[in-house]
């Protein structure tokens, strides 16, 4: 499956309509969230990736599994049009609401906050780098803070705060 879908010949509409069926398994999940976001600005491909997205996320381990943990930095990582934008956000919130544990969360927020998830207790960014260095990194203000609060939102209260906590203390160093 992955050097089908990373080969030179396109996945055709066909193809990605059958993987939701596949999404129990990690291997395609991760398969299939490694290539989202180029089917996704496909106009000819955006409807059954659409479909896929949901099932990838939808089909997430509780607790995630390592090809999980993957899965969700591709589909943190995303860089979608505008007009893709709240898809992208109901696929982060429902992650939230599938992977309700901490350090799935964690990795959620430090992305709202502009922050490459590493693991726990990893080195904090670093702030000190020049303004524009970071340029290239920020998003609009208010999408990130947006997609935070919705997925804080669709958290049990004890992991949101949990996981807030600990996104805060990584940003502390």
């Amino acid at each position: 499956l992955d050097a089908r879908l990373a080969g030179p010949a396109r996945p055709n509409s066909r193809l990605l309509a059958s993987l939701p069926a596949f999404c129990a398994l990690p291997r395609v999940r991760l398969a299939a969230a490694r290539h989202l976001e180029r089917w996704l600005q496909s106009p000819a491909l955006s409807g059954p990736s659409r479909r896929l997205f949901s099932a990838v996320v939808g089909n997430l381990h509780n607790p995630p599994l390592p090809d999980d943990i993957q899965t969700i930095d591709c589909v943190l990582g995303m860089k979608l049009k505008a007009n893709q934008w709240s898809t992208h956000v109901e696929n982060i919130t429902s992650m939230a609401r599938t992977v309700p544990t901490v350090s799935a969360s964690r990795r959620i927020f430090l992305y709202c906050l502009g922050v490459e998830a590493g693991p726990p207790g990893s080195p904090p960014p670093d702030f000190t780098r020049p303004e524009h260095e970071q340029a290239a990194t920020v998003r609009s203000q208010s999408e990130p803070i947006r997609t935070l609060c919705a997925a804080f939102h669709a958290l049990p209260p004890s992991v949101a705060h949990a996981a807030a906590a600990s996104a805060l203390l990584d940003l502390a160093g």
